[in-house]
């Protein structure tokens, strides 16, 4: 199989993270994959031609023009689960240019993956798309990264974890303030990992809490799940969360969202709550201070919960729904 794969010189970094994993397991099985530009031009004998990067974005030219099937993966499109009100300008211009691009290219595209099955009704909603156009695949986790035996860092004080691509639904500023709440003598640190926070820093001097906002290499931040005492993730919007997975396969304790993505990819592995709630934010984070028992059991749920997801079966479902597409798709003929 030789699939045309469309990439772009700069993706977010969950958007790396799954391209670069997916891809690896589509070659250990001999797929042959050739990278083409948005507004390039297929190389010849393609079975078929990918774009791992769709979500958030106009459809390229490489797609709108193929004479071959096509597969695209969408990861989120949060401009139509979000209020009309709440909408900046450019958010709402985004939100129109989308529905303008699919109102034609979902009649083209052979099949959509989305990565989750709240981001198959998002998208089925936003561009009415019928449902059977559309496989959700789940990411995996890589448990040689991110496996509870391993180094920690040296911290003196216990610390609670927030990791995010930082934007505003990461939901960072109502967690501060949740965390503010807590009893000062009793209170872990908050180790706030956000690139690409764009706040004045200087607004949030919280004792405790700590705002790093270069990114941190994977291996790195292995050890800072280990050795937090919780990893804290109320996202008011999530099509999958990646973090989720990676703090459970550390066996760190997990507080989320009880809404959207993190919900479904959570499943019974941990607290959850009203992501809009500081004050159940700040009672369960409480919890998890005070009661080892709780910690203990959410940590031996989570590395439970995080080892169904996997990389290679990521890999074989793309696989799997590729051979459907080629095979049924005859229009090309």
């Amino acid at each position: 199989m030789r699939i045309a794969v469309v990439t772009r010189p700069r993706d977010p970094i969950s958007l790396r993270i799954y391209q670069q994993n997916v891809t690896s397991e589509l070659e250990k099985v001999g797929v042959t994959l050739v990278r083409v530009s948005e507004n390039g031009s297929i190389p010849n004998r393609c079975d078929l031609i990918w774009d791992p990067g769709l979500g958030m974005r106009r459809i390229p030219d490489v797609l709108r023009t193929a004479d071959i099937p096509v597969v695209v993966t969408v990861h989120g499109v949060r401009v139509f689960s979000i209020p009309e009100k709440e909408l900046h300008s450019r958010e709402r211009r985004m939100k129109q240019l989308l529905i303008d691009d699919w109102k034609s290219f979902k009649e083209k595209v052979d099949a959509i993956v989305t990565v989750s099955k709240y981001g198959a009704e998002e998208v089925c909603s936003a561009f009415d798309i019928t449902p059977d156009k559309v496989c959700p695949i789940y990411h995996g986790v890589n448990q040689q990264i991110f496996h509870p035996n391993g180094e920690k860092p040296i911290q003196k004080t216990p610390y609670f974890l927030h990791v995010a691509q930082y934007q505003p639904l990461k939901n960072s500023p109502r967690l501060f303030v949740a965390y503010s709440k807590l009893p000062v003598s009793k209170r872990p640190n908050l180790m706030a990992i956000l690139p690409g926070f764009s706040e004045d820093i200087t607004r949030w001097k919280i004792p405790g809490l700590h705002i790093i906002t270069k990114e941190i290499l994977p291996l790195e931040l292995a050890k800072w799940y280990r050795g937090a005492l919780g990893f804290m993730f109320p996202s008011i919007r999530e099509t999958f969360g990646l973090p989720i997975l990676e703090a459970m396969a550390c066996g760190c304790p997990v507080l989320t969202s009880n809404q959207t993505g993190c919900a479904e990819i959570s499943g019974d592995a941990a607290l959850k709550v009203n992501p809009k709630s500081i004050s159940e934010m700040q009672k369960e984070m409480k919890r998890l201070i005070e009661e080892t028992q709780l910690r203990e059991q959410l940590a031996t749920k989570g590395i439970n919960h995080a080892a169904r997801f996997s990389w290679k079966k990521s890999g074989e479902e793309h696989l799997k729904l590729f051979k459907k597409v080629i095979i049924n798709s005859s229009k090309y003929m």
